[in-house]
């Protein structure tokens, strides 16, 4: 049981650090000291873009220099389940001079065990961005005190490959694609455009004998995004991640992990993401409560935290 006492004591103090931290960079955000320095000014650069080429040529479309939804880090898959299930959540994401709030939407379901699609979406974002932030990513310059970007939809299809029941260990194909319906790319919050990766996951479980399972999963794939760029149309990059999850059957599942790709152009296209989730039953009605939270380590500078409610139906409602 000391495995499971480390999951309570580590999670929630990873959480609350992120929380914190997000009160902390909401206090600070200077907001009026900016309006004081440039006044209300909106444009490009708050004056105009007198430059030769198209302003999205001069809008850098990676990770580190654009909104926290806009190319996210897939997760590490889970193997398919034998259920259905919608959740719906709210995410808030800080950084020094970028505060988000988000809702986001799932829905996932499974083909008798052997097949799945797993559809999420970002329905609308609700931000405010610093003066500096603005300059750094050459974005459009704009003093609301709330901005709205709509976000992205994302479609993946998951596909077993192995499942050796003797050895409990399976893997699966995914295949995902993002759509380009994001906005507000002039004020670099997404890319308003396409992006699709491919991985295989697999993964070992151990169960305990006292009801929770204990399960590693890792994945390894290919992830590419269009550019608007007159020499590079695309960027490609390494997919891989790691998860450690525990769950006690139709009660409790915890997940630990870490998650990044590694892009060819090496200028802020390497994120790496540490993530977190807590679920737990509500009744026996297939409902649950979930908190989750993710903490950028490289290319990616959000702390985030969330939660959601997820309904299970179709087989039995149980995780």
């Amino acid at each position: 049981m000391n495995v499971y006492r480390g999951y309570f004591l580590v999670f929630p103090l990873l959480m609350g650090v992120s929380f914190f931290n997000g009160l902390k960079a909401q206090a600070d955000f200077p907001r009026d000291e900016y309006r004081e320095q440039y006044g209300n000014k909106t444009g490009w650069r708050g004056e105009g873009w007198n430059v030769p080429s198209h302003w999205t040529e001069f809008i850098n479309y990676v990770p580190a220099l654009m909104g926290p939804n806009s190319l996210p880090v897939p997760e590490v898959p889970q193997q398919i389940q034998d259920h259905h299930y919608v959740s719906f959540g709210g995410m808030r994401h800080v950084m020094e001079g970028d505060l988000t709030y988000n809702p986001v939407l799932t829905l996932y379901y499974s083909f008798k065990g052997v097949a799945a699609l797993k559809v999420m979406s970002v329905p609308v974002e609700r931000f405010t961005m610093s003066q500096e932030l603005m300059l750094e990513r050459n974005a459009y310059w704009n003093f609301e005190e709330l901005n709205d970007s709509r976000g992205d939809i994302i479609v993946e299809s998951h596909f077993q490959v192995l499942d050796w029941k003797k050895k409990k260990i399976k893997a699966i194909a995914r295949v995902g694609l993002k759509t380009a319906s994001g906005g507000n790319r002039e004020m670099a919050r997404h890319t308003d455009a396409p992006a699709y990766y491919f991985d295989l996951s697999t993964r070992k479980s151990w169960n305990t004998g006292s009801g929770w399972e204990i399960g590693v999963d890792g994945n390894l794939g290919f992830y590419a995004w269009q550019l608007v760029h007159r020499i590079r149309e695309q960027n490609d990059a390494y997919l891989y991640g790691i998860q450690f999850s525990a769950k006690q059957k139709g009660t409790w599942e915890m997940q630990s992990s870490l998650a990044g790709y590694f892009g060819y152009l090496d200028n802020g296209d390497r994120p790496l993401v540490w993530r977190g989730m807590v679920s737990r039953a509500v009744g026996n009605k297939g409902f649950f409560i979930e908190g989750y939270g993710q903490i950028g380590l490289h290319d990616f500078e959000y702390k985030s935290i969330g939660a959601g409610v997820k309904y299970q139906f179709g087989r039995p409602q149980t995780m």
